[in-house]
């Protein structure tokens, strides 16, 4: 069992299981706090994707934005020909790499970058 050492209102300190902790993160575009399980923690460690320290979750509205702003780009992106978004992908690509962990990493653009 993880636990954490908390204190009782009567002063005596026990073991309390994470699971049964109030858990939080800060939501990374809007910072409300998010209330978190241990459960949906173990998840995430579980992806490999998921770092403890570093980690957050969007909270119900970014997160709905989120989602609605990705149906958006799905959308426009189906208009789009492929040799035309082959060419814009050969534009950026050098910009923005990603690496075997999902981690993005962004080099700054030249100017004039906008053609």
């Amino acid at each position: 069992m993880v636990y954490a050492k908390t204190t009782a209102k009567n002063g005596k300190v026990k073991d309390t299981p994470l699971s049964e902790m109030p858990l939080y993160c800060k939501c990374p575009q809007c910072g409300k706090e998010v209330k978190i399980t241990a459960y949906e923690v173990q998840e995430f460690l579980e992806t490999g994707a998921f770092d403890i320290d570093d980690s957050s979750v969007y909270c119900e509205e970014c997160q709905e934005k989120t989602n609605s702003l990705r149906l958006d780009i799905t959308e426009a992106l189906h208009h789009i020909p492929l040799n035309k978004l082959k060419e814009i992908y050969a534009k950026v690509e050098p910009y923005c790499t990603v690496d075997e962990d999902d981690n993005v990493s962004k080099k700054e653009m030249p100017t004039g970058c906008n053609q």
